[in-house]
Order: C-alpha cells, then sequence, then structure tokens
C-alpha cells in the first residue's frame, strides 16, 4: 500500500467531555470493538500484510474511532461505568487505545461471534458488577462530525428508556443517499421528536429497493440502542437462554478463580449471530425508533463512506495521527480515488 501511514496513540482526543448537562444517573454504557473491518482491507493492510481493524484507525483525528466511542460513552455514563467490548487477538491496539480505562471494565472476547454475543458479554459483566438501570450500547466504527449534536441526541435516548424500562430505543439517522452497504429501519409512521415503534429492519437492501424505503419513511439503522438492562437481558429469552446461562456461570466462576479457559472454550462452540438480526428483529413489538438529528454521522463500513466523512472534514492531516490516517494517505497518493 502507498501512502498509508501507521503510528501510535497520542493523547490529543476529539473534543468530548463529562459534564453533569450530558450525565444520565444509573447509566451503563457497552462499546462494541471486537469486529475485524474485513471490507476495509484494502485500506487498513500495512506493509507486512497485516489489516488493522478500523475501529483502532483515525479519521483526520489524533484519536482513534474507538477512542472517539469511549469519551462518547463516558459523556453518559461517567468513566466507571463504561464497557468496551474487544477481541483477545487485538489486544496489541486496544491496551494503547485502552490506557486510561481500568482494566476490569475491559470486556475481552475470546473469539469474534457476532455482535449479539459480543452486547450480552457487556451486559453480565455489567450484571456481575452489581450494576443496574439503563445500558447504552456504542458501536466503536462510526465517525461523527458534531459531537454535541449526538450527544444530545444519546441524552435524549436514554432518558426514554428510563421513563420506559420495557422498551428499547434505537437511533435511526436520516437517509442521505439509497445506500445499499447500511442497514434500515421502517417506523410506523414519520416523527422528527419523538420515538416511534418499529414496523420492520431491512438489512443491506439493493439501490433500487433501499430508495423506495426511504421514499417510506425509513431510516438507517446507526446500530444505537438504549434500554434497561432486565430488558435486554430477556430478550436472548427463550432462545439463547443455555448461551446466557452457560456465559453467565462461567463469567461467576471466572470472577472467583480468574481462569478464562472456560469461557474460550465455550465460545468456540457458539456460532457468529447479529445483534440486529437475531435480536431486535425478534423483539421488534418493543423497538421504538428516536429519529438522530442531521450531525455527520456515518458508519464506515465501506470506501465510499471514508471518501463521504473526508470530504466533510477536508484533506488537511491532522498533527500526531494514529494507527491510520486517510486524509494523509490522501496529500501523499496522487493516484488515491479521494
Amino acid at each position: 500500500m502507498n501512502g498509508v501511514i501507521f503510528d501510535f496513540v497520542t493523547n490529543q482526543l476529539v473534543n468530548i467531555s463529562v459534564s453533569s448537562s450530558t450525565l444520565v444517573p444509573d447509566c451503563n454504557a457497552i462499546v462494541l470493538a471486537g469486529g475485524e473491518g474485513d471490507r476495509l482491507r484494502e485500506l487498513t493492510t500495512d506493509a507486512s500484510g497485516e489489516v488493522i481493524p478500523k475501529q483502532y484507525c483515525s479519521i483526520n483525528r489524533s484519536g482513534c474511532l474507538l477512542q472517539d466511542a469511549v469519551l462518547r460513552a463516558r459523556a453518559l455514563a461517567g468513566t466507571g461505568r463504561v464497557w468496551p467490548v474487544v477481541a483477545k487477538k487485538h489486544e496489541r491496539w486496544w491496551r494503547k487505545a485502552l490506557t486510561d480505562v481500568e482494566p476490569s471494565q475491559i470486556v475481552v472476547q475470546p473469539q469474534n461471534r457476532g455482535t449479539a454475543f459480543g452486547v450480552l458479554l457487556g451486559l453480565l459483566n455489567i450484571q456481575l458488577e452489581g450494576f443496574s438501570g439503563t445500558v447504552l450500547v456504542l458501536p466503536a466504527d462510526q465517525h461523527v462530525e458534531d459531537e454535541q449534536i449526538m450527544l444530545k441526541a444519546l441524552k435524549h435516548l436514554t432518558q426514554w428508556a428510563e421513563r420506559d424500562p420495557e422498551g428499547i430505543y434505537l437511533l435511526g439517522a436520516q437517509p442521505e443517499e439509497a445506500d445499499p452497504a447500511l442497514g434500515y429501519i421502517l417506523p410506523w409512521f414519520d416523527s422528527k421528536h419523538t420515538p416511534i415503534g418499529a414496523y420492520a429492519f431491512i438489512e443491506r437492501p439493493q439501490e433500487p429497493e433501499a430508495l423506495k424505503l426511504i421514499n417510506r419513511g425509513a431510516l438507517w439503522n446507526t446500530f444505537i440502542i438504549a434500554a434497561s438492562l432486565e430488558t435486554l437481558l430477556s430478550a436472548y429469552e427463550p432462545r439463547f437462554e443455555p448461551q446466557l446461562e452457560s456465559m453467565r456461570r462461567i463469567l461467576e466462576a471466572e470472577k472467583l478463580n480468574g481462569d478464562r479457559g472456560l469461557l474460550n472454550a465455550e465460545y468456540l462452540k457458539w456460532p457468529s449471530l447479529d445483534f440486529s438480526r437475531e435480536i431486535l428483529e425478534q423483539n421488534i413489538d418493543a423497538v421504538q425508533v428516536l429519529r438522530l438529528p442531521v450531525c455527520g454521522w456515518t458508519e464506515l463500513g465501506t470506501v465510499s463512506k471514508i471518501q463521504k466523512a473526508l470530504s466533510h472534514r477536508g484533506s488537511a492531516p491532522s498533527a500526531g495521527c494514529l494507527f491510520l490516517d486517510l486524509a494523509e494517505r490522501r496529500s501523499r497518493d496522487a493516484n488515491s480515488p479521494f
């Protein structure tokens, strides 16, 4: 690869601060960061052929995407109630990115088994530590231009979940195009300011179908969720109750004797499961969709999404970039498609 710049973590991060204006009482946050980012490997493969997971990359910022997501989570839940869920195989990266997170709060998956088991592992760790209340789930592979608008939306989302502890609240973003790489949520009807029940989930429709969905009022599925701890755990029942109880017993035993071997062995038995498809869709009657105001939200799953994020921010590279700064690549590589 030409022009791809890799570096170590610095302390210069996006401007997100924890304050009383954003903190939500009894809020916990799970930051999902266990994915591989295979669709971006053409951009994130280094000279030795190793793929850097996208959550450890930067979009013209000095902090990586995982660090940005942790800061968003802390703005709502506070420093002591944020639980990054990472993959064991990515340890060389998350140890650098999470230097200011208590090791006991870093939830390590032995294997990547999809977002359903990643969320479940985070939920059970929160419960095992004696916490309750609302849980906010944030993916670590998203880019946001206006963080203050996002934080306000996250606070509203968690507050709605507090008022309705049996509901599952989900942010939906206004589509800017008929993107076939994203998931869509179709609410029962359009609403600008209040949550509306979800009628259907549609995962990565073809462009003509996506355009029809948008015309019917569909929103992009941001996979940003807020609900009570009990509601999210009960959403796994009865289909995944054996896995839930098995994981709970293993975590309880691990806390007593520190042996992670049981969890490693158990993970090898399980298939890879998607939270949206296996949990949200199966509990659609409980799902309420809240519209995310325009804030430059982008799910960085494809090269075109990287291009979009860069075009919004401009081409000037950041000082002290992290593992990957695509703005720097664009300025160095005359043959770049960006």
